[in-house]
């Protein structure tokens, strides 16, 4: 299961929603895991609500990261660690200067 809104339950390998809870309270949570002990993996997000309820509920189950929050944070470390090179890298290629023009969109949006 993962959630997919803030408070819908979705099966990951038939991506049809199994439930909708009425909140995302850590008892809510845990409850309706406890009541469904035949789950064996769980596919989620970082939030520690649910990796709290989680725990409680259905503490053998097996926790991992779902494909979304992958991307999402393998792409956040790859631009914070060029980001983090970025005046390495121009003096490598023998640029001091930042050509505005040549700056890419996201590099646009960094502060």
């Amino acid at each position: 299961m993962m959630p997919v809104s803030k408070d819908t339950l979705l099966h990951v390998e038939r991506r049809k929603p199994v439930t909708l809870l009425p909140d995302r309270a850590l008892e809510t949570s845990r409850a309706w895991l406890a009541n469904h002990t035949s789950i064996s993996m769980v596919a989620r997000d970082r939030g520690g609500g649910y990796g709290e309820a989680i725990a409680k509920g259905l503490p053998e189950t097996r926790r991992v990261a779902d494909r979304w929050h992958l991307m999402e944070n393998s792409g956040r470390a790859f631009l914070d660690a060029v980001s983090r090179s970025m005046r390495q890298i121009r003096q490598s290629v023998g640029s001091n200067g930042i050509d505005p023009k040549l700056l890419t969109h996201a590099e646009k949006l960094q502060p």
